[in-house]
């Protein structure tokens, strides 16, 4: 488990991400009675954002993939036991720091690297730009459908 959960929160503003960023770079020098007091006044961002951001983003990406593919896609993400995990699971108890590394010397019984970002690909020429709500407006306007504006 690493410690991004102390950056993933949503409602995101400028100043709670701030306040996030500076915890997660210096709570391993807390103590750690310190840690995990801050820790829990984050926490109820970060359940919010798993459930009301993750979940939606990796719902639509399956359903995506479903569309494209006509196949149900399941993940190791979803269902009872990682509902239980993390309902259950105090983060600031458990991830104050990264243990991705020693769980792959136990698995494996030596170093495994992890990546400090996952990597992406390139945005595709089709896709590009696809997120901006402007090209979907002007798709239902031509398709003859009238869009209300609130131009206040």
């Amino acid at each position: 488990m690493s410690t991004r959960w102390k950056t993933y929160i949503y409602p995101e503003t400028p100043l709670k991400l701030f306040f996030c960023k500076i915890y997660n770079k210096t709570s391993k020098f807390l103590p750690r009675f310190i840690a995990e007091a801050i820790g829990h006044i984050i926490l109820p961002y970060v359940n919010k954002a798993i459930w009301e951001k993750a979940a939606i983003s990796q719902g639509a990406h399956m359903g995506f993939i479903r569309s494209l593919t006509g196949v149900l896609t399941l993940s190791a993400y979803h269902g009872k036991n990682m509902i239980e995990v993390l309902s259950n699971a105090d983060l600031s108890k458990v991830a104050q720091s990264d243990i991705r590394g020693e769980i792959g010397d136990l698995i494996h019984n030596k170093k495994v690297k992890y990546p400090h970002d996952n990597p992406t690909p390139s945005v595709s020429e089709f896709r590009k730009n696809a997120h901006k709500p402007e090209k979907f407006i002007n798709l239902l306007e031509q398709n003859n459908i009238k869009i209300i504006r609130d131009d206040s």
